[in-house]
């Protein structure tokens, strides 16, 4: 099962780039879609290969355009699934494994996504591991 992961950014801070080292070691494909309206070429040209692409777009064009931009590129690459993150958005575990295992053990034809438990200043942030169904979600974080 190949996953693809979309990251939307928009005048992001030197700091990104520690989460995209470590974004860099879960997910197959990853595609950096820039809503900035100067491109960022220069500073991602170290990290562009075959397993990571950046998308300049010139311009704040909205979130769902910058999402579509990176679901169409990870289709071309063949991903099976796709996580969408914010650029300030990180995980505490390896999230995409977790939804490995679940995609694996659990029957998915019905599943419109799977959402990560969020930890904010309003929640408590004890891990729980059980997954159960929800009506809604944010996109952040989303399978």
């Amino acid at each position: 099962m190949k996953v693809g992961l979309v990251v939307v950014l928009y005048n992001f801070k030197e700091s990104f780039f520690e989460n995209l080292e470590l974004l860099k070691k879960y997910a197959d494909f990853i595609v950096l879609v820039d809503n900035s309206s100067v491109s960022s070429n220069n500073l991602f040209e170290k990290y562009v290969d075959n397993s990571l692409v950046y998308i300049p777009l010139y311009g704040n064009l909205g979130i769902a355009t910058a999402l579509n931009k990176g679901m169409e590129e990870c289709i071309n690459k063949h991903c099976d699934w796709v996580l969408n993150l914010d650029q300030d958005s990180t995980f505490y575990n390896n999230i995409i494994e977790v939804y490995r295992k679940y995609i694996e053990n659990n029957t998915c034809t019905n599943v419109i996504g799977l959402c990560p438990q969020y930890f904010t200043y309003q929640n408590d942030p004890s891990l729980n591991e059980s997954s159960i169904k929800v009506k809604e979600t944010i996109q952040s974080g989303t399978l």
